[in-house]
């Protein structure tokens, strides 16, 4: 079983549940879990609070598990805990909103990052899914972004200093060596970056029909024979629309992603 197909197992944990574990890391100085298995309990907890969270597990499996941890090698479980633990929090932290389909995005993203040395992700914002991928990838990631904001998001932006976004991006990603932040508009990196075989496209910046359109045709051709192109909010209408004229054959990932295999 993924990590993915663990998280989404039908009536293990609602996303009620996922809130209320989230607000007690939110008001705690430090937390015991005791039983951990791979992380998922784990994770709302750790992303919510500035404290310690003390994760006490044998990692050996209970008795229910048993039959497929002897499918694993020696140390999967923990080995699997501690993969979701690196790659996920820092990610997590940075998200402004936390639910189970969260979650599955960022897990998701972060299981393609896996497989990828070169992805282009269109729209950083403040840098979550920026992680998510990073954090699980030996390769680069181009993090592309005019960092001025869409029109849905300029009231926001405006309430803030010049260049909050951009500054609150680069701190979010500071600690990261694989990140290569591009401030332009997605056009621009797509000319710019045309000679480079990319594994993995995610686009999520502006949402309206003619820039995710332009996204699509520009982005397209750079994305290798094998590899993936996706992006976010695939409900907005702007984006439906796109998708239905451009890839009628687009897939659902998780939550509202979408993609295509090359």
């Amino acid at each position: 079983m993924t990590f993915e197909e663990y998280l989404s197992t039908p009536g293990w944990m609602t996303n009620h549940e996922m809130e209320w574990l989230a607000d007690i890391g939110e008001r705690s100085s430090r937390i015991a879990e005791v039983g951990c298995w791979q992380g998922r309990t784990t994770l709302p907890i750790a992303r919510n609070t500035k404290g310690l969270v003390y994760a006490i597990d044998t990692f050996l499996g209970s008795a229910e598990h048993q039959e497929e941890i002897a499918q694993h090698p020696k140390d999967w479980v923990i080995g699997e805990f501690m993969k979701n633990m690196n790659g996920l929090v820092k990610a997590l932290a940075i998200s402004e909103y936390f639910c189970q389909e969260r979650l599955d995005e960022l897990t998701w993203l972060a299981e393609q990052a896996e497989k990828c040395q070169n992805t282009a992700e269109i729209g950083s914002w403040l840098g979550s899914a920026t992680r998510a991928i990073a954090d699980n990838t030996q390769g680069l990631v181009f993090a592309v972004d005019t960092f001025k904001g869409s029109p849905e998001l300029m009231e926001r932006i405006n309430a803030h200093e010049p260049d909050w976004l951009y500054n609150t991006f680069k701190q979010n990603t500071s600690d990261t060596s694989n990140v290569i932040t591009c401030r332009m508009t997605s056009l621009e990196a797509a000319h710019m970056f045309r000679d480079i075989p990319f594994d993995l496209v995610f686009i999520d910046s502006a949402h309206d029909y003619d820039n995710v359109k332009a996204d699509i045709l520009a982005w397209r051709p750079l994305v290798r024979k094998g590899g993936i192109l996706s992006g976010h909010d695939r409900q907005w209408e702007g984006v439906e629309r796109a998708l239905k004229e451009l890839i009628s054959n687009a897939k659902v990932a998780v939550g509202a992603i979408w993609y295509i295999e090359i």
